[in-house]
C-alpha cells in the first residue's frame, strides 16, 4: 500500500473516529439538556415569538394539572388567569425589545397561575431570552410558593391577632432587646408616656425612667436575664416603680416583667400600669388616718380640760354653798332665843340641833 492510501486510510478512520465523537457529545448533550429540565423541582415552559408553549416540563405538569402533550402549542396565557392576559404579553413583549437576556427569580414578584381546574395559586417567576434561526423563545422557571404563601398569611394573620390584643390592652406593654432599646411599644404605652410608636422603636428604655433610676434599672434587668427566671414583678416589696413622661412629669408605676430567648437574642418584655390614681388614693387614705388620730387626741384632750373645768366649777359652786350655811349657822347661833321653854325642849330631843 502506497503512502497515499495509507494516508487516505488514515483520514477515514479519523473522520469516523471524529463523527462519533460528535454523535456521543450530541446525545451527552441531549441526555443533560433531558436532564436539566426534567429533574428540577421548578416548572420549566419554553414558548416562541407567538407566546405558544414548546417546552413544558415535568414540575410543570404537576404544578397546573396537565400533561405537556396538552401543553404544547397552547397560548402562554392559559396558564394565568384572564385578569391577568393583556398585561402579561405586554409584557413578554418589552421584555423581549430590551434585549436583556434574563431577569432573576423573584425579579416579577409574586404572580398567579392558573391550573387546569381553575384554581389560581401564587408563583414566583425568573424569565431569559435567547434568539435562534432568527427567531426569538422565552424561558420561564416558575416555582408554586403557595405553602411560603400560606404560611405568611397565616403569620400575618397571627401578628394582626397578636397586634389588636396589645393594642386594646389597657396595661402598658413594652419590649426591648438585649441591648434594652425598645422593639415594641403599644398604644397604652403611647399614652402613658407620651411618645408614638414611631418615636419609642429604637429608643433606649432608659428614656422612660428617671435619669437618677437610670443606671440601677439596666442593672436590675441585666442580672434578671442572666437569672433565667421567666417572669417576675418588679419593684421589690413594694412593687412600685416611677416612670418618665415626654413632660417631665414622674409618675408611679406597678411593674412585671418577662423575658424570652429567639436563637441567640434575648428579649424582655415590661407590662405597665398607671397606679398615679391608687398611690393618691392611698395617700389620702394615710392623711384621713392622721388627721382622724390627731382629731381623737383632740377631742380626747378637750373631754379632760372640760372634765377638769366642771370639776373646777362644782367645787367652787359647794364651797360657796358650804360657805353661805356656814354664814347662816353662824347667824342663827347668834340670834338663837335663850329663854325660849320650847327651844330648849326641841334642841334637848334633837341631837342634830344640840351639836
Amino acid at each position: 500500500m502506497s503512502f497515499f492510501e495509507r494516508a487516505k486510510a488514515a483520514a477515514k478512520q479519523s473522520e469516523h473516529s471524529i463523527e462519533i465523537a460528535r454523535s456521543t457529545i450530541v446525545r451527552a448533550q441531549k441526555d443533560l439538556d433531558h436532564t436539566v429540565i426534567t429533574a428540577p423541582m421548578d416548572g420549566i415552559i419554553t414558548i416562541n415569538d407567538a407566546q405558544r408553549v414548546i417546552l413544558f416540563n415535568p414540575a410543570a405538569e404537576r404544578m397546573f394539572g396537565i400533561s405537556a402533550g396538552e401543553a404544547l402549542g397552547e397560548h402562554i396565557s392559559r396558564f394565568m388567569p384572564e385578569r391577568y392576559r393583556a398585561g402579561h404579553e405586554v409584557h413578554i413583549r418589552r421584555f423581549g425589545e430590551t434585549g436583556v437576556t434574563n431577569r432573576q427569580m423573584g425579579s416579577l414578584g409574586a404572580i398567579s397561575g392558573l391550573r387546569a381546574d381553575g384554581s389560581e395559586f401564587p408563583i414566583e417567576a425568573s424569565i431569559s431570552q435567547h434568539t435562534d434561526g432568527g427567531r426569538r423563545f422565552y424561558t420561564a422557571i416558575l416555582r408554586d410558593v403557595s405553602e411560603r404563601t400560606d404560611a405568611e398569611t397565616l403569620l400575618t394573620r397571627s401578628e394582626m391577632r397578636l397586634r389588636s390584643i396589645l393594642d386594646s390592652a389597657m396595661d402598658a406593654i413594652i419590649t426591648t432587646d438585649d441591648a434594652q432599646n425598645v422593639v415594641l411599644f403599644n398604644n397604652a404605652a403611647e399614652t402613658m408616656f407620651g411618645w408614638s410608636r414611631q418615636e419609642a422603636l429604637g429608643a433606649p428604655l432608659g428614656q422612660f425612667i428617671p435619669e437618677r433610676f437610670r443606671r440601677a434599672h439596666g442593672e436590675h434587668v441585666a442580672r434578671f436575664g442572666e437569672a433565667g427566671t421567666t417572669s417576675r414583678r418588679m419593684g421589690g416589696s413594694l412593687r412600685i416603680v416611677t416612670g418618665l413622661r415626654r413632660n417631665g412629669e414622674e409618675f408611679p408605676i406597678d411593674a412585671s416583667i418577662s423575658q424570652v430567648v429567639e436563637g441567640d437574642r434575648r428579649f424582655y418584655t415590661v407590662i405597665l400600669r398607671d397606679v398615679t390614681a391608687r398611690v393618691q388614693a392611698v395617700e389620702a387614705l394615710r392623711r384621713s388616718k392622721d388627721e382622724l388620730q390627731e382629731l381623737g387626741a383632740a377631742a380626747h384632750m378637750t373631754r379632760e380640760q372640760e372634765k377638769s373645768r366642771i370639776a373646777r366649777e362644782l367645787h367652787d359652786e359647794l364651797g360657796q354653798l358650804l360657805t353661805m350655811m356656814q354664814m347662816d349657822l353662824a347667824w342663827c347661833k347668834e340670834r338663837k332665843p335663850v329663854d325660849n321653854p320650847a327651844f330648849a325642849a326641841k334642841k334637848l330631843s334633837d341631837p342634830a340641833a344640840s351639836r
